[in-house]
């Protein structure tokens, strides 16, 4: 479609939509590392979210990796917080499962509120480019 890239960046937006063939990459990946895990089993889950896994005992964000967007002059690193959704399955929350907190799009990127969970978004103008901080990072890095 003569689209050179780039994404948008979308407080309104719960969940980042990632372009198709980015998108089937990063699920690829991912369901190649959750392989690894035992007490994990694939499910359907809920959310419209197509990446879902229950597990038998609660971890919360243990064992679920950060994600980095590469962008044009930029790495936008989430940690688990912000890639995925946990949930309790349960009143006894002896099981609970997870999903990927992104979903595919036909034809272009967004990233959602849910990944800039925890992040500072800073425009600096003066060198024309977007900056991505950790809270708590900011004051330390702007120095």
């Amino acid at each position: 479609n003569g689209n050179l890239g780039g994404c948008t960046i979308d407080s309104g937006t719960p969940f980042s939509r990632i372009v198709g063939p980015a998108f089937d990459i990063l699920k690829t990946e991912l369901e190649k590392y959750f392989s690894r895990f035992r007490n994990l089993k694939k499910i359907k889950g809920n959310l419209d979210l197509d990446l879902c896994y229950e597990r038998s005992k609660p971890e919360k964000y243990n064992n679920l990796p950060e994600v980095t967007f590469h962008l044009r002059g930029a790495d936008f690193v989430m940690k688990a917080e912000a890639v995925f959704h946990v949930v309790g399955r349960s009143i006894t929350r002896l099981r609970e499962y997870f999903c990927l907190a992104m979903v595919p799009h036909s034809t272009d990127s967004t990233i959602g509120s849910h990944q800039q969970t925890n992040h500072r978004l800073i425009h600096d103008t003066k060198n024309k480019k977007l900056v991505f901080y950790p809270v708590g990072m900011c004051q330390e890095s702007m120095k």
